[in-house]
């Protein structure tokens, strides 16, 4: 005969069940921990603050139609991106905090030059992984898992041709680069669980370059200026 449990035992099952949900969607907002997914040879970084809100703006700012200019994508299609529902839905999804941006001269199995990037989600990360894993958003191919961790194919991203952007997750962040082959995610990986060295340890980031001391700024950047012409 099986004893009947008290209302005070489902009423600790039920706290134990939305602490560990607790735990699993929010994560503590650490932002410098995006420089941890950067490598250490990165010869150019920008960190931005709430990109999604100030997108027009920035979209039109010389620096960075000339970047992504260099990715096959003009000025008229990058403000145009802000515009288009689905693409400002991500956009606030993916860009409403803190983002670092990093040009690394050599990366990946073929040894090339590939942008990373990180973006602080939060528990959002947790939400959005699985929704991927589940199959709920189209537009992603996944990849054979790396070191435990998911990756996947951003599909007709609008880059020019050979371009790929690759993305996975870590604690809280988005990571991701656009690179020429996909082995570059598993670096960047590598970098963040510290199998490889990572720009936030590097000694001397960021005194080294003009790099912003407002720690309030929306836009900051760093440039090594000997890591230039490796």
């Amino acid at each position: 005969m099986s004893r009947r449990r008290s209302p005070f035992f489902w009423l600790l099952v039920l706290a134990f069940a939305a602490l560990a949900a607790w735990w699993i969607l929010a994560v503590p907002y650490t932002p410098r921990h995006l420089y941890r997914a950067i490598p250490a040879h990165a010869n150019f970084v920008s960190a931005h603050r709430d990109l999604a809100a100030r997108w027009g703006s920035f979209s039109k700012n010389p620096l960075t139609q000339s970047l992504f200019s260099s990715l096959g994508i003009r000025p008229a299609e990058l403000e145009d991106f802000g515009k288009d529902p689905e693409s400002a839905y991500w956009l606030k999804r993916l860009a409403s905090r803190d983002v670092v941006l990093a040009h690394v001269p050599v990366l990946g199995d073929y040894g090339r030059p590939v942008w990373v990037f990180a973006s602080w989600l939060g528990g959002d990360s947790q939400r959005l992984r699985w929704s991927l894993l589940l199959g709920r958003v189209p537009g992603f191919v996944r990849l054979s898992p790396y070191r435990g961790r998911f990756c996947w194919i951003v599909k007709d991203a609008g880059l020019k041709s050979g371009e790929t952007l690759t993305i996975s997750f870590v604690e809280g962040m988005l990571v991701g680069c656009l690179s020429r082959d996909t082995s570059a995610i598993h670096d960047v990986l590598d970098t963040y669980d510290g199998l490889l060295p990572a720009l936030a340890d590097k000694a001397g980031f960021p005194s080294t370059g003009p790099w912003c001391s407002d720690p309030q700024a929306p836009d900051r950047g760093w440039v090594d200026l000997a890591g230039l012409n490796p």
